[in-house]
C-alpha cells in the first residue's frame, strides 16, 4: 500500500468534497487512474487505522472521500442482478485489502460505512434511498451500477427512440415525463425488487439504484436528466458517424453499450435523417398544406400523442359544410406512449371538381370528444409554396415558387408561369412581379425594388433571415429607407418605431425615383429587432406593419457565385465597422449556412446549382452512376435546372459527339438527344458549361448494367442477397445468375425485388449475370465478378499472395524520407492468407504461411528455424497487422489471441529474414506487393 503525503491527502479531500457538492450522481465523476489509486489507498489505510475503535458516530472528516471510494469500487461490482448486498460488501473490503478483517456485515467495516452514508444523507450532501436495503441501494444508485442494469436502461431509451420518437429526438419533454411516470408506476406495482419490469414489448432488468430514482418524486428531475442525456446522445450517434461525446461516467457507459450493440448488429445507425413530422400533444394539433418532393400538394395532419389509447380517433374533412371523407386514424404503439400515424391526402384527390376555392375544414374526434377543429384556418383562394412549405408573406424575394389553385383565371399572375400538374403551376417570379387575388397581394421585391401601390422599406438583404427561437425576420443593413407612393397628406399618417410615435411629416424625406423616401437610420436600434408600423390617422388601417433585424455594417460574401458537387468554399459575414468577420465553410450540401450573431442566428441561403430530369428528385452533385435506362425516358423528357441568380450556362450531352441541348427557359430537351443518338452502346453524359468550365450533371445508361455489385453478403444476417435496385435495364426478358460450377438461377425477367440466395457455403465464387441467347441475338453479359459469401475481410487475400519487397528496422511513419528500407537477398512470400477477427482487440488480423525462394529457386516454408540459442522455433503461421494497404507488421509462431512467438529479425550482412536475435535486428515494418497466386 502506498503512503500518501499530507499535501496529496489534502488535495484528495478537496477533490472528493467538490465531487460530492457538484454532482447529484456521485459516480458520474470520472477519477483519473492516479486519483482512483489514491482513493483506494487512503480508504484502506483509514479502515486499518480505526478498526480496533468502537463505532459511535460517522467519521465526518473522511466522509466524502470514503463515500467516493466505495462508489468507485461499486462500478466494478459484477452483480448477478439479484440485488443482494451481501456479496457487494465483501467485494468492497476485498478491493480495500481488508477482507481478512471485515468479511462479515456485523464487523467494523460495514458499520463504519453505514455511519458514513447515514451522515451524508442526513446532512443532505447526497441523495439517498429511504426504503429497503437503503445503504446498499444508495451506493448502487450513485455508481450507476450494476452495468447490466444500466445497459437495460439504455435498451429502454433506444426502444423509446426508435418506436416512440420515430428515430428523432429533440428535447421532447412529453416523452421524458411519460418515461419517468411509467417507471414510477411500474415499480410501485411490482411486489419484488428482484423482478424485471415489463414496459411496452419488453421486460427490463432495471435494478435497485434506478428503481429508487423512479419511486421518489423528489428525485425525478435526476432521472429526467438521465433520459434526456441518453436520448440526446443516441440521436447524435445515430446520425453523426456514431460520435459520442464522453463527458461523464454515464455517457462513458452509454458509449460502451452503443458500440457493443453496433458490433452485435442489434443497432444499424443511419447517416441521413428521414424527414418526418414530430408528434404533437392534443392541445397543439394543427393541420397544414405541403408540397412534396414530387410536386404533389398534400393536406397534412402530423402525428398526435394520445391520452386515451383504447379507441382510435377519427378524422373528417369538409369543403364548406359538405363532408368529403371520414376515416379512422391509424395508431402506432411505442414503449411509453401511443401516437397516431401522420395523415396526409393529396388535394387533387379529395377536392370536388365544381369548387373554386379551397375552403377545407378538418375535424378530429375520439369517442365523441373533439380533439381538433381547424374551423377556417385552412381556407385559401390559392396556396403559394416556397420549396416544400406554404408561405403567407406578402413580400417575397424573386425566385422559383409553386402555386396551387382551382381557378388560375381568377388570379392576376405574371409571366413565367408554367403548368406542373393538375391545379399546380411553377412560377419563376422576377423583380416587381405581383400575384393579385380578391383579398391578397403578394409582391416579389429585391432591395432595389420600387412599388407604386404600397409602402415598403429598402435595404433588405436577399437570401438572409434572422432567427430567434422559432421566429424568422428579414435582415436590413446599410441605410434603410421608407418608400411611399401616392401620399398626398403626410400629416394623415403616423409612424411607430419601437413603440415611439412620430408624424410622417416629422421624418426627414427626399424625392427619389419618383418616390418619396424617408430616412429611418437615426430611429432604428442597431444590431437588434425593430418594430415598424405606419398607419392612416383617418382610417386607422396600417399601410405597412413590419418587424425586422437591423445591423448597419452587416455584409455577406460568398467566395463563389455558385456551388455544386464537391465544390467547397466559404461564406464570410462582416459584422461591424471595424471589419470583424465570421467565416463558415460552404458546399453544395448546404441549403443554408448560419452564424450566431447578436443573440440570435443569421440564416443565409447558399447559391447552389441543382438539376432534375422530368419531375424526379433534385440533385446538387454529379450523378456519374446512370440514373435511368434509356427506355425509361420518352422523346419529350426534359432536363430542368435551378440556377443561382446572375449565372448563365449552356447544357450539353455527349455520346462521342458534343451536342448542345435546346434550351426552353430552364428546361432542356434531353429526350430528343437520347432518341436521335446512334451511339446506343455508350452512356450519354450530360453536362453544363459555366464560364468555360464543364460541369458533369448525370449519366443516361444506353445499355443494361448494374450500378453497384448486385450480389452482396449481409454479415449481420449471414445471408447472401441479390439487390434488385442496382439494376438499370429492361424489365422484360430472361436473365441468368450463374455461380460458375456451383449454382445457377434462371428467371423469366429481371427480379423487381431483392431476394436471398441460399445453398452456398462460405467462400469466394466467380459469378456472371447475363441475358441468354433467344435464337436471334447472342447471349449478353450484364455483370461478372467474384462474390464473397461470408465476411469479406476473411477472404480479402483469397487467391492472392504477398511478395515482401523490403523491410524497415527503425520507427516512424511509412515514408521514404523517414524510414530506411532494406531489400532482402532472397525472395520472401506469404500465401494461404486468411482473415481472423480478434474479439478482444476488435480488429481483423491476417494469418498466412511465410516461405522463401532460396538461391536454388526452390520454395521453402519457414516452418521451423534455429534461433540464437540453437533451438528450433515454429515460425509459421505468421500474423499480419496492416498499417497501409502495402505495409504491415508481422509476428511469428501465431497460435490464437495474443499467443505468438515474437517478431522476426533481419540479418543485414546476409540479407536473410530469421529468428536469430544475436546477429539480426528486429523488423519494424514490411513493405509488400499483392500478387495473384497462380
Amino acid at each position: 500500500m502506498n503512503e500518501i503525503d499530507n499535501n496529496k491527502l489534502n488535495e484528495l479531500f478537496d477533490i472528493t468534497k467538490r465531487v460530492v457538492a457538484e454532482n447529484n450522481i456521485i459516480g458520474n465523476h470520472i477519477f483519473s487512474d492516479e486519483e482512483a489509486e489514491d482513493l483506494i489507498d487512503v480508504a484502506s489505510g483509514r479502515l486499518n487505522e480505526l478498526r480496533n475503535l468502537p463505532i459511535i458516530k460517522a467519521d465526518i472528516e473522511y466522509a466524502e472521500l470514503m463515500f467516493c471510494a466505495i462508489v468507485h469500487i461499486a462500478k466494478g461490482f459484477k452483480s448477478d442482478l439479484s440485488d443482494n448486498d451481501d456479496g457487494f460488501w465483501g467485494f468492497v473490503f476485498k478491493t480495500l485489502s481488508c477482507d481478512g478483517y471485515f468479511n462479515q456485515a456485523n464487523f467494523f467495516g460495514y458499520k463504519y460505512f453505514i455511519e458514513i452514508i447515514r451522515y451524508l444523507c442526513e446532512s443532505h450532501k447526497i441523495i439517498c434511498a429511504i426504503k429497503g436495503k437503503k445503504f446498499y441501494a444508495t451506493v448502487m444508485m450513485h455508481a450507476l451500477a450494476p452495468k447490466l442494469a444500466i445497459n437495460s436502461f439504455f435498451d429502454l431509451c433506444y426502444n423509446i427512440f426508435s418506436k416512440d420518437l420515430d428515430f428523432a429526438y429533440n428535447n421532447d419533454q412529453d416523452i421524458i415525463l411519460r418515461s419517468v411516470r411509467t417507471l414510477e408506476s411500474k415499480f410501485t406495482e411490482l411486489p419484488s425488487e428482484n423482478e424485471p419490469v415489463r414496459i411496452g414489448s419488453k421486460a427490463y432488468n432495471l435494478r435497485i439504484g434506478l428503481r429508487k430514482l423512479s419511486v421518489r418524486e423528489d428525485l425525478h428531475p435526476i432521472l429526467e436528466k438521465l433520459f434526456d442525456d441518453a436520448l440526446t446522445a443516441i440521436d447524435n450517434a445515430y446520425y453523426n458517424n456514431d460520435a459520442f461525446t464522453v463527458k461523464d461516467y454515464f455517457t462513458q457507459l452509454l458509449n460502451e453499450w452503443w458500440k457493443s450493440k453496433l458490433r452485435s448488429g442489434h443497432i444499424v445507425s443511419s447517416r441521413k435523417k428521414n424527414p418526418h413530422f414530430k408528434a404533437v400533444l392534443q392541445k397543439d394539433i394543427y393541420a397544414f398544406y405541403q408540397c412534396d418532393d414530387d410536386g404533389n400538394i398534400n393536406l397534412v395532419l402530423p402525428p398526435i400523442i394520445l391520452e386515451d389509447s383504447t379507441t382510435n380517433p377519427k378524422i373528417e374533412v369538409f369543403i364548406d359544410d359538405t363532408q368529403l371523407l371520414k376515416e379512422e386514424l391509424w395508431t402506432k404503439q411505442g414503449e411509453i406512449r401511443t401516437n397516431t400515424k401522420s395523415w396526409e391526402k393529396r388535394l387533387n384527390e379529395i377536392l370536388p371538381k365544381q369548387v373554386s376555392k379551397i375552403n377545407l375544414r378538418i375535424l378530429v374526434t375520439q369517442s365523441d370528444n373533439v380533439l381538433y377543429d381547424s374551423y377556417e384556418s385552412l381556407y385559401r383562394e390559392y396556396i403559394l409554396f416556397l420549396k416544400n412549405l406554404e408561405t403567407k408573406k406578402l413580400q417575397l424575394i424573386p425566385g422559383n415558387y409553386i402555386i396551387y389553385t382551382l381557378e388560375i383565371g381568377n388570379l392576376n399572375i405574371p409571366d413565367g408561369l408554367s403548368t406542373h400538374t393538375k391545379n399546380t403551376y411553377n412560377l419563376r417570379a422576377s423583380e416587381e412581379d405581383t400575384i393579385i387575388s380578391c383579398d391578397r397581394i403578394v409582391y416579389f421585391l429585391s432591395e432595389d425594388a420600387r412599388s407604386s401601390s404600397r409602402a415598403y422599406i429598402t435595404g433588405a438583404m436577399i437570401f438572409a433571415t434572422y432567427m430567434t427561437e422559432q421566429n424568422e425576420y428579414p435582415v436590413y443593413n446599410g441605410e434603410p429607407y421608407l418608400l411611399l407612393s401616392n401620399i398626398e397628406d403626410e400629416n394623415a399618417y403616423e409612424v411607430w418605431l419601437n413603440g415611439k410615435r412620430k408624424l410622417l411629416s416629422n421624418l426627414k424625406s427626399e424625392l427619389f425615383d419618383n418616390y418619396k423616401r424617408y430616412r429611418l437610420t437615426e430611429f432604428l436600434e442597431k444590431n437588434a429587432l425593430n418594430n415598424f408600423l405606419i398607419k392612416s390617422n383617418v382610417t386607422n388601417k396600417p399601410l405597412l406593419d413590419l418587424q425586422f433585424f437591423y445591423s448597419p455594417f452587416l455584409e455577406i460574401q460568398f467566395d463563389s457565385r455558385w456551388y455544386y458537387g464537391d465544390k467547397n468554399g466559404s461564406c464570410t459575414v462582416f459584422t461591424d465597422k471595424s471589419g470583424q468577420t465570421l467565416v463558415v465553410a460552404v458546399s453544395a450540401l448546404n441549403r443554408t449556412v448560419s452564424f450566431e450573431v447578436f443573440n440570435g442566428r443569421l440564416i443565409i441561403d447558399v447559391p447552389r446549382l441543382s438539376w432534375r430530369i422530368d419531375n424526379n428528385d433534385w440533385n446538387y452533385a454529379p450523378q456519374s452512376t446512370p440514373l435511368f435506362y434509356r427506355t425509361a425516358m420518352v422523346n419529350s423528357s426534359s432536363l430542368e435546372l435551378d440556377i443561382p441568380k446572375g449565372i448563365n450556362l449552356n447544357c450539353y450531352a455527349t455520346s462521342n459527339l458534343k451536342t448542345e441541348l435546346l434550351n426552353k427557359g430552364n428546361f432542356y430537351e434531353l429526350g430528343k438527344e437520347i432518341y436521335t443518338s446512334s451511339h446506343i452502346d455508350n452512356d450519354i453524359i450530360v453536362f453544363a458549361k459555366i464560364d468555360g468550365e464543364n460541369i458533369e450533371l448525370c449519366n443516361i445508361a444506353m445499355k443494361e448494367q448494374f450500378t453497384a455489385p448486385p450480389i452482396q453478403y449481409d454479415v449481420s444476417q449471414q445471408q447472401l442477397f441479390f439487390t434488385a435496385r442496382n439494376f438499370i435495364g429492361d424489365t422484360e426478358g430472361k436473365i441468368v445468375i450463374d455461380f460458375e460450377g456451383y449454382k445457377k438461377i434462371e428467371m423469366d425477367s429481371p427480379p423487381l425485388e431483392s431476394f436471398i440466395i441460399s445453398g452456398l457455403k462460405e467462400s469466394v465464387y466467380p459469378c456472371k449475370i447475363y441475358r441468354p441467347s433467344n435464337g436471334f441475338t447472342p447471349a449478353k453479359t450484364i455483370w461478372s465478378g467474384d462474390v464473397v459469401v461470408g465476411q469479406k475481410e476473411k477472404f480479402l487475400f483469397k487467391g492472392k499472395l504477398l511478395h515482401i519487397l523490403s523491410v524497415n528496422l527503425g520507427w516512424g511513419s511509412d515514408s521514404d524520407d523517414v524510414l530506411k528500407w532494406l531489400v532482402p537477398r532472397f525472395e520472401y512470400y506469404i500465401d494461404r492468407i486468411t482473415g481472423v477477427y480478434d474479439e478482444k482487440d476488435e480488429q481483423w488480423y491476417y494469418i498466412g504461411k511465410l516461405y522463401v525462394y532460396d538461391y536454388r529457386g526452390e520454395k521453402r516454408y519457414l516452418n521451423a528455424q534455429k534461433n540464437s540459442r540453437e533451438e528450433y522455433e515454429t515460425i509459421n503461421p505468421v500474423r499480419l497487422e496492416f498499417r497501409t494497404k502495402n505495409s504491415f507488421w508481422l509476428v511469428a509462431g501465431y497460435k490464437y489471441g495474443s499467443e505468438f512467438l515474437g517478431e522476426l529479425m533481419f540479418e543485414e550482412e546476409s540479407g536473410r529474414i530469421s529468428n536469430n536475435d544475436r546477429i539480426g535486428k528486429t523488423i519494424n515494418l514490411y513493405r509488400c506487393e499483392v500478387m495473384n497466386n497462380v
